[in-house]
């Protein structure tokens, strides 16, 4: 990522007269240790499940206190530098950054780390991408994404769905997609297949009501 996304913070004079060598020099100067055996970076290896593999970069301590934690409003990147983090940020970061991202309003960005982190299997931000896109009114996108989740067998994405197709009005689809679990008498979809015949007899007119109703 540093490497990719370093070039955008240059003009472009400097880009045009970068050394091949030039990222591995960087990377030497900024851990080169001075008086007090102190750098601008400290390299170490990886040690905990959490970290990536391979040399793990950081501020010095002095750094990282006065621009990352004691910062209320930390600025964002420059423009240009967003596809680059959005390409290789570690996987890790990228439900923080979608949500970062979301909060402030940048909502292309935001689904794009949200998709990318969708695209490396991780089940847990489809769901939340689901959730973010029924709240923003793309209601057939939300469906889409746990639509896929539910062809892997996901029950809390068919629950999920199928609340989202009551409160659109759309009972007929909700009743459809939770016949395989009423079938297995979950409580969850006995019960919002109960609701959704209740609403569809609602619309249905007075009449036809009371007899879907004792039908159901």
């Amino acid at each position: 990522m540093l490497e990719h996304g370093a070039p955008h913070y240059m003009s472009s004079r400097d880009r045009t007269n970068l050394p091949p060598t030039w990222f591995a020099d960087a990377i030497a100067e900024l851990t080169r240790r001075g008086a007090g055996d102190a750098s601008l970076l400290f390299a170490r290896q990886a040690g905990k499940e959490t970290e990536p593999a391979g040399d793990v970069l950081r501020l010095a301590e002095h750094l990282e206190r006065r621009y990352i934690t004691d910062v209320d409003h930390p600025p964002l990147p420059k423009p240009h530098a967003w596809p680059t983090l959005v390409a290789f940020a570690a996987p890790e970061s990228l439900l923080a950054l979608a949500r970062g991202c979301w909060r402030r309003q940048l909502l292309k960005l935001g689904c794009q780390f949200y998709l990318r982190a969708i695209a490396i299997g991780d089940v847990s931000a489809r769901h939340e991408f689901a959730d973010r896109l029924r709240r923003a009114r793309r209601v057939d996108d939300a469906l889409e994404q746990l639509g896929v989740l539910i062809r892997d067998g996901d029950a809390t994405a068919t629950t999920e769905t199928a609340t989202i197709l009551l409160a659109e009005n759309r009972p007929d689809e909700a009743i459809e997609l939770l016949k395989p679990w009423v079938a297995r008498e979950r409580r969850e979809a006995l019960a919002l297949t109960a609701m959704a015949h209740s609403k569809r007899a609602e619309r249905a007119g007075p009449g036809r009501a009371l007899h879907q109703g004792a039908a159901v």
